[in-house]
């Protein structure tokens, strides 16, 4: 989940991945979030087995363009509008 998907140059955007333990057994997971290739930060979680748990990242750009997002696999983008320049 990627939400706002659509932001202003300096707004957050939060971005969610789902992670569900499909073992039976407490097991560790490693989620790295990559934007426009490159790693931009990791967090891990510890889950139950058959337990679901969810990792937030929150993020900032204050350049406009379209970010790609990659997190095991999972992609999406944002875009950063261009700022408004006052007349």
């Amino acid at each position: 989940m990627i939400d706002p998907t659509h932001v202003k140059p300096g707004q957050e955007v939060t971005i969610e991945i789902s992670i569900t333990n499909i073992s039976d057994n407490l097991e560790g997971y490693e989620a790295v979030l990559n934007i426009n290739g490159i790693e931009e930060e990791t967090k891990s979680i510890v889950l139950a087995g058959g337990t679901t748990g969810v990792i937030t990242y929150n993020v900032v750009r204050d350049v406009a363009g379209k970010y790609d997002v990659e997190n095991s696999g999972l992609t999406g983008s944002f875009t950063v509008l261009q700022s408004e320049v006052p007349e």
